[in-house]
This record gives structure tokens, sequence and C-alpha cells, in this order.
């Protein structure tokens, strides 16, 4: 998966700062958003919801919506103690 540029401290700031304001207005992030959130890049985002391996998410019309609970549910639920093989073998 591809990373986006990680912002400063005053960046992350502003950005922590912005996505409190916009859970007060509208639940709801754009794409662009909930990637920025993730660190992640838009395209990145589609990728992984177009194999279904990504926060769940809402199309209203044509729009696809990231939920703010959607995304930090699903950011909790990548919470890992330790890195393990993808075929679940150790050693």
């Amino acid at each position: 998966m591809t990373r986006a540029a990680v912002p400063d401290a005053t960046g992350l700031a502003a950005e922590i700062e912005r996505a409190a304001k916009l859970k007060l207005g509208s639940p709801f992030l754009l794409t662009h958003e909930a990637a920025r959130y993730f660190g992640l890049t838009d395209s990145c985002l589609a990728k992984m919801r177009c194999r279904g391996v990504g926060p769940r998410f809402h199309k209203h019309g044509r729009h696809v919506r990231y939920h703010v609970d959607d995304v930090i549910a699903w950011s909790n639920s990548r919470i890992r103690t330790r890195t393990e093989p993808r075929d679940g073998r150790h050693g």
C-alpha cells in the first residue's frame, strides 16, 4: 500500500482539529479525508474498497462517504500486539 506524505506536527494538529469539527457537523468523510486519516492515498483506499478489505462505506448516489465511527472502528480492528506471517506459521 502506498503511504501519503506524513504531515508535520503542526499539520497533524490542524488535521485532528479539522476532523473534530467535521464530526460535529457531518459525520461523513470524503474518500480523500478518510485516506488522510489512515495515511494512505485516495487510490489505495479505493482499491481496498473494491477488494472489500477496507473500512465500511456508504454510497450516496454515486458518491462514496465514510462514517467517522466506521473509520475509527476499522482502525481499531487493525490493532496488533505483534507481527505474524500471513499463513499463521511461526519460526
